[in-house]
């Protein structure tokens, strides 16, 4: 059989419903073998319908995350037709495996940034052309055993742990950077404070376990108010900022 595999929560967004219609609208229906991986509250309304539609039992259910890798490695075409996403992690650990992802293209899922060719991407919630596409990886074999090597390369230069975190620290420099210009054409300086971790302001700022958060300190070291936990991102906030200002300047007044 030819095994097309899916990753998600069993739930209305991640559309697995669509893949199940696909299946039975394709012209090799016969010879696939369908498996979604995950739980939620349509696992038996899917397998309901899987039973209804598909020539092939079908497997849906929960697997082990230690059972995923191997499992991914046994099948043929990874298939994503959820319609709402953030990071699609699943898909970059279909790519890692060497699976060709076939991919929703949705207004409110990041996945569609992995396809590297047009064949991995469908209009989401339409069931005919997710059947093409399974259709066309089937009858050209040598693409998907060659797009499955460059999705894997893919995933490793651009997803794995190690390019994650170079990114990131690359992000940061460039972030800093350009603070650190900003400053000096505004004629700004600035000095990052460190406290002792022994002393009363090391033992102070240990007990801080939000970031940011905002203390108002008068002349006398003397915090004037509440904290103010989190980015002041409201009206509100500022105006409450400004108040505990407001108040510090007023007792060095005093």
């Amino acid at each position: 059989p030819f095994r097309i595999v899916a990753s998600g929560r069993l739930s209305h967004e991640k559309d697995q419903i669509t893949l199940i219609k696909a299946i039975s609208r394709c012209r090799h229906a016969k010879y696939i073998e369908l498996i979604i991986c995950g739980t939620g509250p349509l696992q038996h309304y899917l397998r309901f319908r899987a039973d209804r539609l598909l020539e092939r039992k079908a497997q849906i259910g929960f697997h082990k995350n230690a059972e995923m890798p191997a499992l991914l490695r046994s099948c043929d075409l990874f298939v994503h037709p959820s319609i709402v996403d953030i990071e699609s992690l699943s898909v970059i650990e279909g790519m890692a495996s060497g699976l060709v992802p076939v991919i929703a293209s949705a207004e409110l899922s990041a996945a569609s940034q992995f396809a590297l060719l047009d064949e991995s991407l469908f209009p989401a919630r339409d069931a005919a052309m997710l059947a093409r596409r399974i259709d066309w990886w089937i009858d050209h074999p040598h693409e998907l055993a060659v797009w499955g090597g460059l999705y894997a390369e893919h995933a490793k230069a651009d997803y794995s742990v190690e390019a994650s975190v170079a990114k990131f620290v690359a992000m940061e420099r460039e972030a800093i950077a350009d603070a650190k210009d900003v400053l000096a054409k505004k004629g700004a300086t600035y000095q990052n404070v460190y406290f002792d971790s022994s002393s009363a302001a090391g033992t102070f700022t240990s007990n801080i376990f939000a970031f940011p958060t905002t203390y108002v300190v008068d002349r006398n070291g003397n915090i004037v108010g509440e904290p103010i936990v989190g980015a002041i991102t409201e009206k509100n906030q500022a105006e409450t900022l400004q108040s505990l200002i407001d108040q510090a300047i007023a007792a060095d007044a005093g």
